[in-house]
């Protein structure tokens, strides 16, 4: 198994163009900055004068008393408000605002201090010369969009515009701190003078003033530094805090937010280690940033990773992370961080100016959260420019959510995490291209999340483990989980939620306790086990109510199938089917991409059917459109959803080639790659195989032409993989590494001979007397009382593969030598094959009068059968169901019940 290597661990997700940024202190001047007198024009955009605190002592201090705390700080007084005896300061040079205000509270004789607030005129927009530019903000349609496609910034900003109080740390490529648009924004570290080559703060890092370079593109040396040099990070930047109503640029998302500037990807933004990642991660930790905005990822889990932003979500920090540009479902192929499995994440995909879900994000119901404006969106740029005509990807989408989560935050310092991602979630505009696509179903609206309302619950439904991804195929009698996010503006803990099925099947409980298969307790996501047991496209349906609050109702479509086992046959005769000279060129002329062929039929596999597959240019076959990893491994792998390799290897350009031969019902697809060579070895021998698909049966076949590539290592498979695969949990493997494949060599792949497989589905109905008997009642286990003649009580019978016999037996006490109960030694025997007529009666096998069935198939192979006890004597007694097929017990259910003989 010998690849690539990859030199691109991690990489920023904007689709065309790459780069980094962050940013610093609410408002303010940061010290040993050269300043001035502050004019109008350079106080535009700041939350609060540079200069000034304003402060009260408290009753009865002394003038004397007063006048020492002031000169001992080193402000100026200014003036005295008589009426209230507040006082004015000018703080002194090197002195933040912020400083001065935490020294005076300290003072015992302060009663408050505080700085002194700059107000603006309520405008329904900013000043900022480009805001026209900024669609995902606020949408009129000026770039040909549709109006009110955005997050409704400007009524947001009507309730609450300034989020001086939250850190933001922008992890990414850097930020330009000395941009025109940026520096009111900047996060400054209040303990450090830059510079000085000093470590101020014994935070272990030197000159930390705007925060920290940790990419080790540079020999692993580490820097003081975060000046982007590549342009995605100061983009990203802009997008959350750029200055706002300074009539300058763009403005951003949450007003004065504080950019803390973390740099980790180079400046190519093609490489970036999860180590330094890590690093920067728990540097935003330490230093006390609120939201990080993470515009970046890639296909690796790393546990590691996973650890430290758990860390850093245990701390407080919400991790908000872009979804991926690859046109992907992270439900299927997991992209990281943004999937993994923390209630601190948040995953964005991207829309565009119409609202539809951009054509190169990433979706995924279980996995990505929201979906957030990220096509063409006008930022800052490194050098006091600005950009967005090329700027487009998930990492555009990711700050729009990160500024919202400062601005949620801003309006409730006291909140957690947990409740400013509850606000966000709970409140986005439902949008037709995200529904079944992301969990929430919408796009960000900023405004809703500042005006949530607490009195009503959200809830979204999602499948859970078990489920096949992507297309939610659960198999029947597995165990599968159901999930949902619930909120009142905060998770909602204290909720009862229920799953209900179409089916009618039982309802499902939903817990969130953390007790498996909760995850965690309190997060808000409440999960329960569901065993179905009906086939077919079953609408699950999740409520959730709560005392003093509106109830909430989401669903989705759960498609249950028979599960089916494949096995393989490599005695097969080699029966090579050429194509090249008569069959369609895919025309797949890539690396490690794939492309589509569309089917005449439809095509089944492990129980689900396909019209279209995805043939890869590294020897494999998918019914998802995702690529095929150049570096091959085991199968299952986890890189893949359904998957049938043939030459899993790292190929170089083959030609790929498809025909359909035969007529209806017998026909096959024929997937040929022709003369591929080997991506390390190029001028090696060529090799060539194909992949037989059949109509109808499902079956598969391999066969492999020339697989000698003129090295030992490589020859006859032996760094390929060969198999096939329904899941990243279920496959087929016929070799890994191996040289199991020679020249003429050929396998077949089909669904394994099936056993007789009959699934029980128990109601016990009331008392009737007759047909029918009355509604279905309870739930398994079945232990009604007061069971006697005349009582009707009615099972369901599912046989889905074969014929086989269906065994009853009524018994005191089932297993045991002592079996002395009316009529208990006699089994009761029904053929099960789909033709018993409707409303057909019939004493089957026992004592005459013992035992009285009712068969109803009307639905195919399922039987509705209504058993009416005869004979019994008082006790408990047990039921007995078994699928038989001689020799062998293929399943078998017992049901205890309390017999009382009615007079």
């Amino acid at each position: 198994m010998l690849g690539r290597q990859s030199l691109v661990p991690i990489v920023p997700l904007l689709c065309v163009v790459v780069g980094p940024a962050l940013a610093a202190p609410g408002g303010e001047v940061p010290p040993g900055r050269p300043r001035g007198r502050p004019t109008r024009g350079s106080l535009a955009g700041l939350a609060y004068h540079p200069e000034h605190v304003l402060v009260k002592f408290r009753p009865g201090v002394s003038k004397a008393v007063f006048e020492g705390a002031i000169a001992a700080a080193g402000h100026t007084h200014i003036r005295t408000y008589r009426r209230t005896g507040v006082h004015l300061l000018r703080v002194p040079s090197g002195t933040s605002v912020k400083q001065a205000v935490a020294e005076l509270t300290k003072d015992p004789a302060v009663l408050y201090a505080e700085p002194d607030y700059i107000v603006r005129i309520r405008q329904p927009l900013p000043d900022d010369t480009q805001f026209a530019n900024q669609w995902g903000l606020h949408n009129t349609g000026q770039t040909g969009g549709t109006p009110d496609a955005d997050i409704d910034a400007p009524e947001a900003w009507q309730t609450q515009a300034d989020a001086c109080s939250v850190v933001v740390a922008v992890i990414d490529t850097g930020v330009d701190y000395l941009h025109e648009d940026l520096t009111c924004t900047m996060w400054t570290n209040p303990g450090e003078t830059p510079s000085n080559d000093i470590d101020d703060d014994g935070n272990g890092y030197v000159d930390d003033y705007y925060g920290y370079d940790f990419c080790s593109s540079d020999d692993a040396v580490w820097d003081p530094d975060p000046m982007d040099d590549n342009d995605h990070g100061t983009h990203v930047a802009g997008t959350i805090a750029a200055c706002t109503n300074n009539a300058t640029g763009v403005a951003g998302v949450a007003p004065c937010a504080q950019i803390m500037a973390l740099k980790f990807i180079d400046w190519s933004g093609l490489f970036g280690l999860t180590s330094d990642a890590i690093a920067a991660l728990e540097y935003a930790t330490a230093m006390g940033a609120d939201v990080t905005n993470n515009s970046w990822g890639g296909d690796g889990y790393s546990q590691a990773m996973r650890d430290a932003i758990a860390d850093a979500g245990a701390a407080g920090l919400l991790f908000v992370a872009a979804a991926g540009n690859f046109s992907m479902n992270n439900d299927v192929v997991p992209g990281y961080p943004a999937s993994y499995d923390l209630p601190s994440i948040i995953s964005v995909a991207a829309t565009d100016h119409n609202d539809d879900l951009a054509s190169f994000s990433h979706w995924g119901l279980s996995s990505v959260d929201l979906g957030a404006p990220g096509v063409e969106i006008w930022s800052t740029l490194p050098g006091n420019s600005y950009g967005g005509s090329i700027w487009s990807g998930t990492s555009m989408a990711s700050p729009h959510v990160a500024g919202a989560a400062a601005l949620v935050w801003a309006e409730g310092p006291s909140q957690t995490h947990e409740c400013v991602k509850a606000r966000i979630l709970g409140t986005v505009d439902p949008v037709s291209s995200l529904d079944g696509k992301v969990l929430t179903g919408g796009r960000l609206n900023l405004n809703e999340a500042l005006g949530c309302d607490a009195t009503a619950l959200q809830a979204f439904a999602a499948p859970g483990p078990g489920f096949l991804p992507g297309t939610w195929t659960a198999s029947v009698n597995e165990p599968v989980v159901i999930t949902a996010y619930v909120t009142d503006c905060c998770p909602a803990s204290g909720a009862s939620v229920t799953a209900s099925f179409g089916s009618g099947e039982p309802d499902a409980a939903l817990l969130d306790d953390g007790a498996a298969p909760d995850a965690y307790a309190g997060d808000g996501l409440y999960s329960g086990e569901w065993v179905p047991m009906v086939v077919g496209s079953v609408p699950v349906t999740v409520t959730a109510t709560e005392a003093g609050h509106s109830s909430a109702v989401a669903a989705f479509t759960a498609e249950v199938i028979v599960p089916v086992a494949y096995t393989y046959d490599d005695t097969v005769p080699f029966a090579w089917e050429e194509i090249s000279g008569t069959g369609t060129d895919l025309g797949l002329y890539c690396d490690d991409c794939s492309l589509p062929i569309s089917l005449p039929f439809d095509f089944p596999f492990y129980g689900a059917n396909y019209s279209e597959v995805w043939a890869n240019d590294n020897g494999g076959l998918s019914f998802e459109g995702y690529p095929l990893a150049y570096e091959n491994g085991p199968i299952p792998t986890t890189s893949m959803n359904t998957l049938i390799a043939p030459f899993w290897e790292d190929l170089f350009l083959p030609i790929v080639y498809y025909e359909i031969r035969g007529t209806a019902p017998d026909r096959r697809l024929i997937v040929q790659w022709q003369d591929a060579e080997h991506y390390l070895l190029m001028l090696g021998n060529p090799v060539t195989f194909q992949a037989i698909l059949y109509e109808g049966t499902g079956e598969i076949k391999f066969q492999y032409l020339d697989t000698y590539f003129g090295d030992s290592f490589y020859n006859y498979g032996a760094s390929a993989t060969v198999g096939i695969q329904q899941s990243a949990e279920n496959g087929l493997q016929y070799s890994q590494d191996s040289p199991a494949v020679p020249n003429g060599a050929a396998i077949l792949f089909g669904p394994a001979v099936v056993l007789p497989q009959i699934l029980l589905e128990v109601h016990p109905n009331e008392r009737g007397q007759g047909p029918g008997g009355g509604p279905k009642l309870g739930a398994m286990p079945w232990q009604p009382s007061g069971l006697g003649p005349g009582g009707w009580y009615k099972f369901k019978v599912y046989e889905f593969e074969g014929s086989a016999d269906l065994w009853i037996q009524v018994c005191a006490q089932c297993f045991s030598s002592s079996q002395n109960a009316v009529g208990e030694a006699d089994r009761l025997k029904l053929k099960i094959d789909g033709t018993v007529p409707n409303d057909t009666w019939g004493i089957m096998s026992g004592p005459a009068g013992s035992y009285q069935w009712h068969g109803d198939a009307d639905i195919g192979n399922r039987l509705t059968l209504e058993f009416r006890p005869a004979g019994l004597v008082a006790g408990t007694h047990r039921i007995v169901f078994s699928a038989d097929e001689t020799p062998v017990i293929w399943w078998v259910r017992v049901y205890d019940l309390t017999e009382t003989v009615l007079q």
